[in-house]
């Protein structure tokens, strides 16, 4: 958006026609209470810039994501995928992991995946320390080989 307010050869006419143009789906359908670039970006702001309801919505995500109920690797992609996704959101969002969040992330996603990968990922560990969440996602994109 930044490349469509600072660009000079375009004036205040054009800016918020490019704007407009820029945006998908429902962001497209913005409205402000006046028709300038400026104006249109505050509405942008004060609808999608809420921290905690993005992070809300990402960690439900993640909680909601479906159980396999047999192995197949498309699906076990399509885990790896979506978590990387948001876990990549809620980073750009401010929100670092840590062990701890890692520890629960691991707990929740090795619930979801196939009976068959939890027991293959349980005969995989050699210490009874907590492992990290990527190792075990390196584990499930390696299942999708």
């Amino acid at each position: 958006m930044n490349l469509i307010g600072n660009n000079p050869s375009l004036n205040e006419v054009q800016n918020p026609c490019h704007l407009k143009r820029a945006l998908k789906n429902e962001a497209s359908l913005i409205q402000s209470d006046q028709d300038t670039f400026d104006s249109l970006m505050k509405a942008l702001e004060v609808r999608y810039e809420n921290t905690r309801a993005l992070v809300d919505i990402h960690i439900a995500e993640i909680l909601s994501i479906n159980k396999l109920n047999s192995e197949n690797p498309s699906q076990i992609r399509s885990i790896v995928d979506k978590v990387r996704n948001h876990l990549r959101s809620l980073k750009n969002l401010n929100f670092e992991s840590n062990p701890l969040s890692d520890a629960i992330i691991l707990h929740v996603l090795s619930n979801k995946v196939d009976k068959e990968s939890q027991r293959l990922y349980h005969l995989s560990l050699t210490t009874t320390k907590v492992p990290s969440l990527d190792q075990f996602i390196s584990f499930l994109e390696l299942r999708c080989i």
